[in-house]
């Protein structure tokens, strides 16, 4: 399977076991499979390339109704919309293979299994998603959004902190009990999501890996995320000109991010996916330090 749809099943998988509902899970994913391999009609749908990803997760979603829980449904619905169609059925037995191998104590001393670290990002989207899926409250992710921005920047600011979360000779229960304990006021959302990262693989920016968690769960909302770095704090009035503009030339509403850097000295530094403006004194500084170096 993808390691999209492994984090995805990771972390339905979790809270199947925290609501006990994983035999459940087990037997209805079992029940769907046994159909797909009988139902030739069904799979000839599924398997048709010329039949849209929309179209066929609208059966799936009509014929689940009513018939399955919602962990269930998350799980397939997911699988048929990221996976090869053609993989499939072997996705969902796998599914169903690493669900009946889980084990409550996992998520608490285990880590994924070893991986590069493009897997371990694609894996910790993947149990993003499976979040922004099962919270049905808009506002809850909004503040697990705001709590993991928020935890980023303290580990941005703590080079200690943020070297003992990403060193891999620390055992991951020392790690994420360390987690566990700043987060201790924080959402449980919050902290299996800042604990994920830890477990997703070859995670080694932890900082960046929480901003990604933020961005993912702003871009599951219908929104980007537009980081703004600046010496003072901006106004309010600046705050909206700014948003005005940005949400005008991405064609997407922004959520504004200020971090206030007083080494900056003056000017901003503005990130909005792979695009940065960098207009502060210290950048112009390091520029024209450069250019009398040059000289000399």
């Amino acid at each position: 399977m993808k390691p999209l749809t492994w984090g995805y099943s990771t972390a339905l998988v979790n809270e199947a076991l925290a609501s006990n509902g994983l035999s459940q899970f087990l037997s209805e994913l079992e029940t769907f499979n046994s159909a797909l391999l009988r139902l030739d009609q069904l799979m000839f749908l599924l398997e048709d390339p010329t039949v849209t990803k929309s179209a066929k997760v609208s059966t799936i979603s009509d014929i689940l109704a009513n018939k399955t829980s919602q962990l269930t449904k998350l799980g397939i619905l997911f699988a048929v919309r990221t996976e090869r169609s053609s993989n499939l059925v072997e996705t969902l037995q796998e599914i169903q293979k690493k669900s009946a191998l889980h084990s409550e104590s996992w998520m608490e001393t285990g880590s994924e299994p070893s991986s590069s670290r493009q897997v371990a990002r694609d894996r910790m989207i993947g149990y993003t998603k499976f979040y922004c899926d099962y919270t049905t409250d808009g506002n809850e992710l909004d503040k697990v959004e705001d709590e993991i921005f928020g935890f980023a920047r303290a580990v941005e600011k703590n080079s200690q902190l943020r070297w003992t979360l990403a060193d891999l000779v620390i055992p991951v229960e020392t790690r994420l009990a360390l987690v566990n304990d700043i987060l201790k006021n924080a959402r449980e959302i919050t902290k299996k999501l800042s604990r994920y990262v830890l477990l997703a693989g070859r995670m080694r920016d932890v900082v960046s890996a929480l901003d990604e968690i933020a961005a993912e769960i702003s871009r599951e909302r219908g929104r980007r995320i537009a980081e703004v770095r600046t010496a003072v704090e901006l106004t309010t009035e600046q705050k909206e000109k700014l948003i005005q503009n940005l949400t005008q030339s991405e064609q997407i509403p922004i959520e504004l991010r200020v971090v206030v850097e007083p080494e900056l000295i003056a000017g901003i530094v503005l990130t909005v996916g792979n695009k940065m403006l960098d207009t502060s004194f210290r950048s112009k500084f390091s520029e024209m330090s450069q250019e009398l170096y040059d000289a000399v």
